[in-house]
């Protein structure tokens, strides 16, 4: 009788929870209708991708007699939605897509939230959080970012799932998201290689202990915190930029030190586990590359749009972003900062030396600093995108 009462109560308990979860989605669908459908900016991105993705859809070369220099991930994405599933090249139809693509980007952080805490209350917030956080897209719907988003929370969520529920990443699980990765990377491809150089750095310092990981990780994190500085080396008087620089350093020296110390949890990524991730980035970069050429385009036309036109941009103009310096303490941060610090006990952090002490908390921060790493890397990326 107890047991089939609580049986009972357990189903009760697990109805509630998706009807509350159906409720809260209900909610933002509705808020992200009236976003989506009040909004229109003047530079109208929306028109500019829909005339190219329906120059796409009719055959034309889009890097050779069109013009973009958005990665050919995107324009084969669009192909899936408007052919294969048969959703009309229309602003009300581009609109609703981005409805559901924010909607999912939202859920994805806050199965994040909730693999990381098991707290419903976190992980409500965390959703409501990052749905409020990606508001920019309403503002351009169709934008590729959305694509890049997508990939991004992907690629953290199933990392997240697997080194807080299976204790290692495995290779199945890397192959996708190193997949992802090359989706990312080949929708915008600054995006996607801030993400690969926090997932490269992450997993990399994940693996067993011995003198040529210890050489490359410290050739990583060199080579990650004087790459940002190259990048931003133009513009590190304004306050936004050099905020972002010392956010990214953040977190590469975290990841740095937590590994470097001797209570460092180590198996959860194998040498087996990278190859298979690196297999799998570049068969995806393949077979994308492939579909864009099959279309018609030339390598040489995709190379240029890809690398070449964006530096010349930036020769031409130059667009300040409205950034506070103190860029870590955004939603999305907080929230972050809130789910580490409910995950952690302080007083055991005091007694990591000891072995018989603090074990399982050392390796639980052990794996959220790594998966912080991935974040950062994601946020660096993201960053650029605006």
């Amino acid at each position: 009788m107890t047991q089939s009462t609580t049986y009972t109560e357990q189903r009760s308990n697990h109805a509630a929870v998706w009807l509350s979860a159906a409720v809260l989605l209900c909610a933002l669908a509705w808020v992200g209708h009236r976003l989506v459908f009040a909004e229109f900016q003047e530079y109208d991105d929306e028109g500019y991708f829909l005339l190219t993705v329906e120059q796409f859809l009719n055959g034309l070369p889009i890097y050779d007699q069109g013009y973009t220099w958005y990665g050919p991930a995107y324009y084969l994405w669009q192909e899936v939605l408007h052919t294969l599933l048969g959703i009309p090249v229309t602003h009300d139809a581009t609109r609703l897509v981005t409805i559901g693509v924010w909607l999912t980007c939202a859920v994805l952080v806050g199965a994040i939230v909730w693999f990381l805490t098991k707290r419903r209350v976190l992980t409500v917030l965390g959703t409501v959080a990052a749905f409020l956080h990606l508001a920019q897209l309403a503002f351009e719907p169709g934008h590729p970012q959305e694509l890049g988003t997508l990939g991004v929370l992907g690629a953290l969520a199933l990392t997240t799932w697997r080194l807080t529920e299976k204790r290692r990443i495995g290779p199945a699980a890397s192959m996708c998201v190193w997949a992802l990765v090359a989706v990312t990377v080949l929708t915008k491809v600054n995006v996607g290689a801030f993400l690969a150089g926090g997932l490269t750095l992450g997993l990399v310092t994940s693996l067993s202990r011995s003198r040529l990981r210890t050489l490359v990780e410290r050739v990583l994190v060199a080579t990650a915190m004087a790459a940002v500085l190259l990048l931003m080396r133009g513009d590190l008087g304004r306050s936004e930029v050099a905020a972002y620089v010392v956010v990214v350093w953040c977190g590469v020296l975290a990841v740095f030190i937590t590994q470097s110390s001797d209570v460092a949890d180590e198996g959860v990524v194998t040498v087996w586990d990278l190859v298979a991730g690196v297999s799998a980035f570049a068969i995806a970069c393949g077979l994308i590359v492939a579909g864009i050429v099959y279309q018609g385009t030339s390598l040489r036309a995709l190379f240029e749009r890809l690398f070449i036109a964006p530096l010349l941009l930036l020769q031409l103009s130059q667009y300040r972003v409205p950034v506070q310096p103190l860029v870590g303490c955004r939603p999305l941060d907080v929230a972050c900062g809130v789910v580490l610090e409910t995950r952690v006990d302080p007083a055991a952090m005091g007694r990591v030396r000891d072995p018989r002490v603090g074990r399982r908390h050392v390796r639980a921060v052990r794996r959220q600093v790594v998966l912080v790493a991935f974040r950062t890397g994601a946020a660096a990326g993201v960053a650029g995108v605006v």
